[in-house]
């Protein structure tokens, strides 16, 4: 009897309780990020690829097993831009597709360019951006086999398959300068609030993913001193020292990059 009152309570406090208490148990609290890009087409000394920008908070706790759990997606979308490197300028054109199908799109992507418009296979689905009119157009359903082999009539292989390819490694580096505003999406930071002292812990501590203290870093730039900065440092020094072997290391070397923006908005903030 008392097995199942208890039970009951569990079960009375996770239906009522507030969503961020509830995420608590489930899922982290901090957003975790993925972007997972397609190849680019150039075409007129622009290159156009596909992002998909997926934000989700990873499974914890119980709901791990028993095979590792289910994310929660917060956001997932699969956009379409243009990359113009002589004008240093990204353009996001067109959110292809507002269903959801997964973020594994580079291998199921495919381009072509044809009188100013781009074709575009993706998922099975089929779309045309008008260049000139800055317009994406869905292939209708009926018309999407005959879409693919007018446009896709042969499956390209190997590196050097077409010479507007530009592959996933080389359109990153180009773009891996640009300011997180460029691309025109929602931060991780606005699916977690929390306070400054509770990001400034995250840092610390290195909660959620990379791109996640890098949002809480850009946030940041604009509202610590120099000296809150270096103290948030210091924290993570103190945190090093403390762990063992193996852990000190691995520390060490995934707060590398935090360790590096924090120190290179104070040189920043010094020469201003």
């Amino acid at each position: 009897m008392k097995k199942t009152i208890s039970l009951l309570a569990v079960a009375y406090f996770f239906l009522t309780a507030p969503s961020p208490v509830y995420a608590g148990f489930f899922h982290a609290n901090e957003v975790s990020t993925s972007w997972n890009f397609t190849k680019g087409y150039e075409d007129n000394d622009a290159v156009y690829f596909l992002l998909n920008y997926c934000l989700y908070q990873r499974p914890v706790g119980i709901a791990r097993f028993p095979d590792g759990g289910t994310s929660k997606i917060l956001y997932n979308k699969t956009y379409l831009y243009r990359w113009q490197a002589d004008q240093h300028r990204l353009s996001r054109l067109a959110l292809l597709d507002t269903r959801e199908r997964g973020n594994s799109i580079s291998w199921s992507t495919r381009m072509s360019a044809a009188e100013d418009t781009l074709r575009i296979g993706y998922h099975g689905c089929g779309f045309i951006w008008d260049m000139a009119r800055n317009q994406l157009t869905p292939v209708p359903e009926n018309e999407t086999e005959i879409f693919f082999q007018t446009n896709f009539p042969e499956k390209r292989k190997g590196p050097n398959a077409s010479p507007h390819d530009v592959n996933i490694s080389r359109l990153k580096k180009e773009l891996s300068g640009l300011p997180f505003t460029a691309w025109e999406l929602p931060s991780p930071l606005e699916y977690c609030k929390k306070s400054n002292n509770a990001y400034t812990k995250d840092l610390v501590r290195l909660n959620g993913d990379k791109y996640y203290r890098y949002a809480i870093i850009d946030k940041l730039k604009n509202e610590l001193t120099n000296q809150q900065i270096r103290q948030i440092l210091k924290k993570m020094d103190e945190r090093e020292m403390k762990l063992l072997y193996d852990k000190q290391m691995e520390y060490k070397i995934l707060s590398a990059e935090t360790r590096e923006k924090l120190k290179a908005i104070i040189s920043k903030n010094s020469s201003e």
